[in-house]
């Protein structure tokens, strides 16, 4: 997965759509494109950038969901405000880009704790009730984001593991590494696959908190398991995002058919 620690993103090879909103949003930064004046039509923008509409559609979308312009159909797209608000995007292009996930946002520790889980966490994260797992709990920021936290992390790391406890501890500094990378290092295992589900929910009183929401607003669950290449869960971790702070996008292909 491609994760985009600036609103537009602009390392790696990000879909064109992104690439083109990043340009346009350097420009309305740079005052190119004043608040309060119109973009370059849509046939501009293709001519410019020599894409299709549908790709000048999708960059004009994605600059309308950070709020720095609106469209107004049979008018044209204004430009409301230079900088684009605070959203952090998570752009799903390769697995392996999941892992950059905690190099480009902080985490800072407010609980580490031994737990045995119970029938509500097993309906969470899986495993079975009685199960042992070290819990680490906190909340995850982009570095100088003046709007602080966009998560509520919860990773549960699978008892038999609880060594990494040592080397990870509260007080320290936010965590740009990993845990579940800790527990590799610590123990010489890998990471074969990462399976995620997303769910749509109401904040919890702890999400509330955290997140400086109201509770029952709604948020963004996203439940990953890390299975070791032994096929064995190392690690499961539960993220919880705000409305209006989080975004995931997704590319999916389409193999035709008879194709290998």
């Amino acid at each position: 997965m491609e994760l985009l620690t600036d609103p537009l993103g602009g390392s790696g090879q990000s879909p064109r759509y992104l690439r083109i909103a990043q340009a346009l949003a350097a420009d309305i930064a740079d005052g190119r494109y004043e608040v309060g004046g119109m973009l370059p039509t849509e046939a501009e923008l293709c001519a410019l950038f020599g894409v299709s509409r549908s790709t000048v559609r999708e960059a004009l979308r994605r600059l309308t969901v950070l709020g720095l312009v609106s469209r107004t159909q049979g008018i044209g797209t204004r430009v409301v405000q230079r900088h684009a608000k605070s959203t952090y995007i998570m752009s799903a292009q390769s697995v392996d880009r999941v892992m950059q996930y905690a190099a480009e946002t902080e985490l800072t520790l407010q609980v580490i704790e031994d737990v045995v889980a119970d029938k509500e966490l097993v309906a969470t994260i899986g495993g079975v009730v009685g199960q042992r797992w070290l819990l680490f709990s906190g909340t995850r920021a982009v570095p100088r984001d003046e709007q602080g936290t966009f998560c509520h992390t919860r990773a549960y790391v699978a008892g038999r593991y609880g060594a990494v406890r040592s080397s990870i501890g509260l007080g320290g500094p936010p965590l740009t590494t990993p845990i579940y990378q800790a527990v590799c290092q610590t123990y010489g295992i890998a990471i074969g696959e990462i399976r995620q589900t997303m769910r749509a929910e109401a904040a919890s009183p702890d999400d509330a908190a955290l997140l400086n929401v109201a509770e029952g607003s709604p948020v963004l669950r996203i439940v990953r398991h890390y299975i070791t290449t032994d096929g064995e869960t190392l690690e499961v971790s539960v993220n919880t995002y705000p409305a209006g702070r989080f975004e995931y996008s997704m590319r999916l292909r389409i193999t035709p058919a008879g194709a290998p």
